[in-house]
Parts: structure tokens; C-alpha cells; sequence
């Protein structure tokens, strides 16, 4: 049997030398996501009749409100748990994306594609909002944290487009924070 500085130094070497292997990680990850997603679509497609109607009081009518409100959930699970997580996950996962351009271009198309799903479920309140109350200003802390959020992840796609078409031009560096602004957002 090694000596446990032995099998400190071999638990060392293996972690500095040998890529980890997160398949399980990414397994629960794609799992889980797409669980909350089924429910999510589900729960919105099963909503009872009533749920899509709203009570004029001026003409006594149910008016139908045109289902746009459900597609604000249902874009931004999406967007967020599907394709934004997929692209944080893309530098530090290893799923035969072994070299970074490769994972730098996952990355790029799962942050765009979640970040477009993101602003149409945005879109979709919005203009449910003004269909409805002809305004749009929030009454809770919700859309609050949602436009903060909205402005930031907008914000961070600028910034990594520039970052992208810099440093594919210039060859150099810039905005070597980008990544960690991302996770805080994240």
C-alpha cells in the first residue's frame, strides 16, 4: 500500500495533468433541463379554458387574450435553461469538443440562440402587457430583476460579439473579464 504522501502526489498529478470528465455532470444537467421544460410546456398547454380568458366588465364578455402570455415562460425556460447553461457549460465540459475554437463557437451559438429566446419571451409579456393594461411599468419586484437581467445578458452578448470580431481581427485579448461577468449573470 502507497504512503498517503504517495497517493496525495499521484491524486495531484492526475488533476493537473488528465482533462476531468463531467459526462454524468452534463447527463443531469440536459436531463433536469429538459424535465422542467416538458413541465413547463405542459403545465401552459393544460391551463384550463378560463386561464386564457379575461372578463370585460364594460361589455360583461370573457375576451380571449390571444395565448401570448404563456410563450414569455415557455421562451425564457428555454432560452435560459436549455442554451444559456449549454453555453456556460461549453469551455468546461468535454463532449468531443476537444479544441477551444470548437468551444468557443458552441458557446457562441447556445449564448445567441438562449439570449433570442430570452428577448422574445421578454416581447411576449411586453405586448401582453400593453394588450391588457396599456402600459407596460411593473407592479412587483419580478419584472423588476427581469429587466435588470435582460440588460445585462444584452449587454454581455454585445460585449462578446465585439470581444469575438476584436480578437478574430487583432488576434490579441480584450475583455478578459467577459467570462466571469458571464457566470455572475449566469
Amino acid at each position: 500500500m502507497a504512503a498517503p504522501t504517495e497517493v496525495t502526489r499521484i491524486i495531484d498529478t492526475r488533476l493537473t495533468t488528465e482533462e476531468p470528465s463531467f459526462h454524468f455532470f452534463d447527463y443531469i444537467v440536459h436531463t433536469l433541463s429538459l424535465l422542467a421544460i416538458g413541465c413547463l410546456i405542459a403545465g401552459v398547454l393544460t391551463q384550463p379554458d378560463e386561464a386564457l380568458y379575461d372578463y370585460d366588465e364594460a361589455t360583461g364578455l370573457h375576451i380571449h387574450t390571444g395565448a401570448i402570455f404563456p410563450w414569455h415562460p415557455i421562451l425564457m425556460s428555454i432560452g435560459v435553461l436549455l442554451f444559456l447553461t449549454q453555453g456556460v457549460l461549453a469551455y468546461r465540459m468535454s463532449w468531443g469538443l476537444e479544441d477551444r475554437p470548437t468551444k468557443r463557437k458552441w458557446h457562441r451559438f447556445n449564448q445567441l440562440a438562449g439570449s433570442l429566446l430570452i428577448v422574445g419571451g421578454a416581447i411576449a409579456i411586453i405586448s401582453d402587457k400593453i394588450r391588457q393594461q396599456g402600459n407596460v411599468w411593473p407592479h412587483h419586484v419580478h419584472p423588476y430583476f427581469g429587466a435588470i437581467t435582460l440588460l445585462q445578458i444584452v449587454l454581455q452578448v454585445a460585449i462578446g460579439l465585439h470581444k469575438y470580431v476584436y480578437e478574430t481581427l487583432r488576434g490579441t485579448k480584450v475583455y478578459t473579464l467577459h467570462g466571469y461577468m458571464g457566470l455572475i449573470i449566469y
